[in-house]
């Protein structure tokens, strides 16, 4: 009677969760992340220029666009032509789905984490507007103002011991104290003015994109999304810093923005025009990761073109129409190949592996 033991091979499962790591790739991806490295931190990379990876659902476009994000900032990369590595900050459309406006969620998202580049004294004299920031940083500034309340406070009174000399003798130490002051309080009634004036007017560096970001229809419908996008590029320079001589910037922003067709249709449209309008700045590079087949649908059926002779839909115009509508906004797309089936045997551990016949014994 012939009997064997079983053939035993080691099973590899694996979630649906991008690697973020050159030593997870399996598959190959790191030469195309080289590539992308090389061509964004290229000086001579004309941008503004919105970049597109391309691939059905399950294809590995987060985890190469995870991989590009790393190469970025591998230092013989952009000191090719750059003071320090690219700013990279990421919008998940999916997991702002039910935003009312995506445009207006990925203007928030990307000047919160913009921000925080910029250097310290640009942070001070324009502040962002307390509806575009966390809950945490909202209770933060609360603290802050409170506390250049009580200094005006103080400041206040001070101003009222200058002008009424009678009071001092009240004031206790503060009236003491304040005789050795005097000169420099008295400059202090001029300069409190105008330092409030002047705050004010800087503030307004990104007052019109929390109004954008509150009320994006009415923004779009009283036309300030050209103010909008000014002042969302003043917030990029500040965080670029542009060098005192030679006049261009120190280094690339690079927005990725992931998971866009896994919402509404008509969202991601907005979104896509959104993000053409508000983020076309020098030296800022947007990644679009989707399968832009589903975008490029959703185009044609918001565009559907008539036959102007049948009065009834013509698809290969409006086929025409969705791909026209994709060349506008993406200038370069880069379509996933499929994976080689001898990379995908070797990651589930399949690779030189066969089936031996068991040995049949008496």
């Amino acid at each position: 009677m012939a009997t064997g033991q079983p053939v035993r091979h080691e099973l590899r499962t694996y979630a649906d969760r991008p690697i973020a790591a050159a030593d997870q790739d399996l598959y190959g991806f790191l030469s195309y992340a080289d590539a992308f490295a090389l061509l964004l931190n290229d000086a001579n990379t004309a941008t503004p220029l919105t970049v597109a990876i391309s691939g059905p659902w399950g294809s590995g476009k987060t985890s190469l666009a995870q991989l590009l994000e790393v190469r970025l900032k591998v230092s013989e990369y952009w000191t090719l032509g750059w003071d320090t590595p690219p700013i990279t900050c990421w919008f998940n459309a999916l997991l702002h789905r039910d935003a009312p406006h995506l445009g207006a969620a990925l203007a928030a998202s990307v000047t919160r984490q913009i921000s925080v580049e910029r250097p310290l004294l640009w942070r001070l004299l324009s502040p962002l507007p307390s509806t575009m920031l966390s809950p945490q940083r909202r209770a933060w500034r609360r603290v802050w103002f409170g506390v250049a309340a009580a200094a005006l406070a103080l400041v206040a009174f001070l101003l009222v011991l200058a002008f009424f000399p009678e009071l001092r003798a009240r004031a206790g130490a503060l009236g003491r104290v304040f005789g050795q002051w005097q000169d420099q309080v008295s400059l202090l009634w001029v300069a409190v003015p105008a330092a409030v004036a002047l705050l004010r007017s800087v503030y307004r560096v990104a007052d019109s994109v929390g109004t954008f970001v509150d009320a994006p229809r009415s923004a779009a419908a009283m036309g300030t999304i050209a103010e909008v996008r000014e002042q969302l590029g003043r917030i990029i320079r500040q965080a670029q810093r542009r060098r005192v001589r030679g006049g261009r910037h120190q280094r690339r922003v690079v927005i990725f923005v992931d998971d866009l067709e896994r919402c509404p249709a008509d969202k991601a449209l907005d979104m896509c025009e959104a993000a053409t309008q508000l983020l076309g700045h020098d030296d800022v590079i947007t990644v679009l990761v989707a399968d832009l087949d589903l975008i490029e649908s959703a185009a044609a059926t918001r565009y559907e073109q008539v036959n102007e002779v049948t009065g009834t839909p013509d698809p290969q115009l409006t086929a025409d129409v969705g791909r026209e509508y994709l060349h506008k906004l993406v200038q370069l797309r880069f379509n996933l190949p499929p994976l080689d089936r001898a990379a995908v045997a070797s990651a589930l551990g399949l690779a030189g592996r066969h089936d031996e016949p068991a040995e049949e014994q008496e």
